[in-house]
């Protein structure tokens, strides 16, 4: 997905990742804008969202006239002897 994004990535725009913690779940938004000539704008992500729902992530995405939105929720493991207790940007 990171790749992916940034490749089909409009020239001269920057392709958007965040990374943050919500409700003992990480979430990842990715974020591109897309030239509307660009007809493959989904990156397979059909696919992606039927993978991820074997693992319990939660996979989203949208589309506007120019943009290409993803969220990945992404549950914590639990029993982890370890916690997360941030992420940092």
């Amino acid at each position: 997905i990171i790749s992916n994004i940034a490749f089909h990535a409009s020239e001269n725009e920057n392709a958007v990742i965040e990374l943050y913690w919500q409700n003992n779940c990480i979430i990842a938004e990715f974020r591109n804008y897309y030239d509307q000539k660009n007809q493959n704008f989904n990156l397979g992500l059909e696919f992606c969202k039927e993978l991820a729902s074997f693992t319990k992530v939660n996979l989203k995405f949208s589309k506007t006239k120019d943009m290409v939105s993803v969220k990945l929720k992404i549950p914590a493991l639990k029993n982890l002897k370890r916690q997360i207790i941030s992420i940092k940007r």
